[in-house]
């Protein structure tokens, strides 16, 4: 885990194999708490839904833009990455198929020749081996062809698959993140999102609170957090420097209490705020609404400073798009099984 990607959702995995019974028990038994599933068991229709027929206007390509030239001489690329955390109501979200996981042996194309031909370079790949095809595997996983494979007579198979599908969903966000991560730190603003301390402070975190959703809006670390419930929590970050600026920028208020005031000069506590609207502070008397203890991170490169909110107040969690109904919307279509005709 060498970085943090931008955000993190349940996304879609494609599972494909000629055998629908094995198809069906994987459906059935794999994690559905971060994942839906959509099987396949005729290579050729998976790949034609996922090269074709599979348009999704990912949140990557939306929050990249191309500034007007005439007014920015030296910028090519922009990134919004404070709208970020809008996707938490576009339920198109969860269409994003992250992971495929093939079968190798199946009749007229082998799951080496599927994982060739998918065009998405974002999209992980997993094979579903014999014992035979065991190197086979090896020498594409080395070619970078397959990014997993997995032995099917391994007696912990599904576990096996379950925590490669949480890897695997952290690589596609890395990978979809890459391009928005380059640009928004192009002007080299610190950041700890590198920090190896950091990191992994942030992955406690994620498991600690039952996270099932991020979304960074701030380049300094400054998250949004949803748990499975939709909670929605906010983490803050700010090194030394930066948290000076931002206590500059506080605009003088005469309505906050003055031990507020006092506990935001000497560091102890941080207003927490965010809206998808506005980025404007709220009314000094407001603030105490808003204030949460600050805490020091020691990190591998820095000191951070962070606040941990757990009531984002201005987030509406009414309007969210949820998994859970995602979810039920795709059992009353009767969508996760796409099985050719015999």
């Amino acid at each position: 885990m060498n970085t943090i990607p931008l955000c993190m959702f349940p996304t879609k995995v494609l599972l494909i194999d000629d055998d629908v019974l094995s198809l069906k028990r994987l459906d059935v038994n794999l994690d559905n708490s971060r994942f839906t599933y959509q099987i396949f068991n005729d290579p050729d229709k998976a790949l034609k839904f996922l090269n074709n027929d599979h348009k999704l206007d990912s949140f990557a390509k939306r929050l990249i833009r191309q500034p007007d030239e005439d007014q920015w001489q030296h910028a090519k690329l922009d990134v919004n990455v404070y709208d970020l955390m809008k996707e938490i109501y576009n339920p198109q979200r969860f269409e994003s198929i992250s992971t495929v996981v093939v079968d190798f042996s199946m009749p007229g194309m082998n799951g080496l020749e599927v994982c060739e031909k998918i065009t998405d370079p974002s999209i992980q790949k997993i094979l579903l081996t014999g014992e035979a095809d065991e190197y086979l595997a090896i020498q594409a996983f080395n070619k970078g062809l397959i990014h997993q494979y997995i032995k099917k007579q391994d007696p912990n198979v599904l576990k096996a698959i379950n925590e490669a599908l949480a890897h695997s969903q952290h690589a596609y966000f890395s990978k979809v993140s890459q391009l928005m991560y380059d640009v928004a730190t192009f002007s080299r603003t610190p950041t700890c999102l590198r920090d190896p301390v950091f990191i992994n402070f942030f992955k406690n975190l994620l498991q600690e609170k039952n996270i099932t959703e991020y979304y960074l809006f701030e380049i300094t670390g400054n998250f949004l957090l949803l748990d499975e419930d939709q909670n929605a929590y906010g983490l803050f970050t700010y090194n030394k420097d930066q948290l000076t600026m931002w206590h500059e920028d506080l605009p003088e208020s005469d309505t906050a209490p003055e031990h507020l005031l006092a506990d935001l000069k000497n560091h102890k506590k941080m207003i927490c705020f965010h809206n998808k609207e506005s980025i404007s502070i709220p009314p000094g008397k407001e603030w105490p609404n808003y204030s949460y203890p600050l805490n020091v991170l020691e990190g591998g490169i820095e000191t951070y400073y962070y606040a941990f909110a757990d009531n984002m107040l201005d987030i509406e969690t009414n309007e969210i798009s949820t998994f859970d109904n995602f979810k039920n919307q795709r059992m009353k279509a009767n969508i996760p099984y796409k099985v050719a005709a015999k």
